[in-house]
């Protein structure tokens, strides 16, 4: 029957025709292949036989094995993907800023954590094996290299830390420990307690000042002592005596040497036998005494009274 009566217009076709209207216009109907246009969008829940082949855009298969992914060739020309595990030529480099959720490990190049406790560090070992995987720790002394003063340039080291605790300080102070008992060292001034009973031996430069009971000097003027004042107390000085330096002695004290005659004394301890020590005989009225004999000028004129004993020659 007839296309325009509603019959095919035939009893026989090519294989793979269907009857089937135009593909981009209204019109009668006919045998034909179809085209891409003729098939609708379905549902995929409406196929539910067969397996899309690989050369239709599916995958070929149902099952799969462990740790494979469907993806193009690993390397060389571009052909059909299959099945695969991946190789590191896969893998695209990605920002960092567009990850937003899990946590990169250990063995990855991460840390393995987004929390760790206060003051760990993510680090190596402390020792033994210096390949080993870095893990969340404290800080031990080991860790802690070698470095010049010159590198800190910033900051005070406490006290406790072998510092000083500060950077400027009151006059006369230092940095000391407890003046009683242990403890830890402080600033403050210096007390007697502090200073150790030393071996004057141990000092060689320096001079002791005589606040300090020394004498101030090394060297003095000729025939200068170190005497304190001469009417009043009061701090010694290097200076010539004078005649109240000199106490009242008793005669019992002088053990040695001869007062000389311009002194008061005799100037000697012996002398020729009836020599006395006699003012001038001649001259000058007036003179040192010496040690000589007597002469006639040396006797007075004496009173008969006056003699008692003996008899005139």
């Amino acid at each position: 029957m007839a296309v325009a009566r509603g019959g095919t217009n035939a009893s026989t076709t090519s294989a793979k025709y269907v009857f089937i209207g135009p593909t981009n216009t209204s019109g009668a109907p006919s045998f034909r292949a179809l085209v891409a246009s003729d098939i609708p969008s379905l549902d995929m829940s409406v196929i539910s036989t067969g397996i899309l082949p690989v050369s239709q855009g599916g995958i070929g298969t149902t099952q799969a094995n462990a740790n494979v992914v469907f993806a193009g060739p690993a390397s060389g020309d571009a052909t059909a993907p299959d099945f695969r595990t991946l190789v590191a030529a896969d893998i695209p480099k990605l920002s960092i800023t567009s990850k937003t959720s899990g946590t990169l490990t250990v063995a990855r190049g991460g840390t393995g954590l987004t929390k760790t406790s206060p003051k760990y560090v993510f680090i190596g070992p402390a020792s033994g094996d210096a390949t080993a995987a870095p893990t969340w720790r404290a800080l031990v002394a080991s860790d802690l290299p070698s470095h010049s003063t010159e590198l800190l340039t910033e900051g005070i080291l406490p006290i406790v830390r072998g510092g000083t605790g500060i950077s400027t300080i009151t006059k006369n102070y230092a940095l000391l420990g407890p003046t009683n008992a242990n403890g830890a060292p402080t600033w403050r001034a210096l007390d007697s307690s502090d200073i150790p009973t030393l071996d004057i031996g141990t000092k060689t430069s320096g001079t002791l000042a005589v606040n300090r009971g020394g004498t101030g000097l090394t060297s003095t003027t000729a025939k200068y002592v170190f005497i304190g004042p001469t009417n009043s107390a009061g701090a010694p000085t290097w200076r010539a005596l004078v005649e109240s330096d000199i106490p009242t002695l008793n005669a019992n004290k002088i053990t040695t040497g001869t007062l000389a005659i311009a002194q008061g004394g005799t100037g000697l301890s012996t002398t020729s036998p009836n020599y006395a020590l006699l003012g001038p005989s001649s001259g000058t009225a007036v003179g040192a005494p010496t040690w000589r004999k007597l002469v006639s000028a040396d006797i007075p004129e004496l009173n008969t009274s006056k003699l008692t004993g003996g008899i005139l020659g």
